[in-house]
């Protein structure tokens, strides 16, 4: 055992007295990450509001898009590619993730495994459908009435599941907003342009209208209901296996993409999650 000499003692601060009417220390509440809680913004919804109409504006408008920008259109198309790939492995996938791992945190003993990911199989279903969708779209099917039902159908409810990612960002502030709408406007015009090509005549006519419309009422529905954790969560898994599914299927595959645009596309989007994730999450 050593002994110092007093020269080398340090006063203790002396005890900091608690007020008889303040509790124990675990009842205050400690920052155990870099997380901050964070109070709602005021009034989210107007930056979302117009996000949205941005993004509804660019379904309608893509046939003079197409026209402006027909020189580049493969670059483009491969950059809104490697920018949508990227957020689906990103940033929808690692909150599948978190999800995951909390419920097997929270499952009771003995439970079915299978159960505890099951947030990956409606990410397989998204993918499984959208790919039979993108087969049954062929050419030599798109002139039947109950397949271009199909495919319309699908289309509109693919703009009805984003407009809820929009609905549902989990950061405050611009933004996250403004962010997610270039993402979503990358991505928006590569699925315009497979379906402007897939059937020109029904785009102009109709399908751009709708698709709009399915946005919009997508984000309508979503901030006014207050839908289940485990619901969005469902959705959102859903929604990434689509997006794959449109991105490697019909967006690549039926385009000749070049590896420069989607490379920088890839690139792209790494920085901009990387700027997403630097700013705290709400927390309700």
């Amino acid at each position: 055992v050593l002994h110092f000499s007093s020269s080398y003692h340090t006063r203790s601060p002396p005890p900091r007295h608690r007020p008889p009417h303040v509790a124990a220390s675990s009842s205050v509440p400690q920052r155990t990450d870099r997380t901050r809680i964070t109070a709602p913004p005021a009034a989210p919804w107007r930056g979302e509001a117009v996000a949205v109409v941005l993004l509804a504006a660019l379904h309608i408008i893509y046939p003079f898009l197409q026209k402006t920008l027909d020189k580049n259109i493969n670059a483009l198309i491969s950059f809104s590619s490697g920018i949508a790939l990227g957020y689906v492995f990103l940033y929808m996938l690692p909150k599948l993730s978190d999800f995951t791992m909390l419920t097997i945190q929270q499952s009771p003993a003995g439970s079915w495994e299978f159960i505890n990911y099951r947030t990956y199989f409606f990410v397989l279903i998204g993918l499984v459908i959208y790919f039979v969708i993108d087969l049954i779209s062929k050419d030599e099917n798109k002139e039947n009435e109950k397949f271009k039902l199909i495919n319309f159908t699908a289309f509109c409810l693919y703009s009805i599941l984003l407009g809820n990612i929009l609905a549902n960002i989990p950061r405050p502030g611009i933004s996250p907003i403004v962010l997610a709408t270039i993402i979503l406007g990358f991505h928006f015009f590569g699925i315009n342009h497979h379906l402007f090509h897939w059937n020109q005549q029904l785009f102009m006519r109709q399908l751009r209208w709708w698709l709009a419309l399915s946005l919009i009422v997508g984000w309508i529905f979503s901030i006014l209901t207050q839908l289940p954790k485990e619901i969005l969560i469902a959705t959102t898994a859903f929604l990434s296996g689509a997006i794959i599914a449109n991105v490697m299927f019909e967006e690549l595959a039926w385009h000749r993409p070049t590896l420069r645009p989607f490379l920088t596309g890839v690139i792209a989007i790494i920085a901009i999650v990387a700027v997403m994730r630097s700013i705290p999450k709400i927390i309700y």
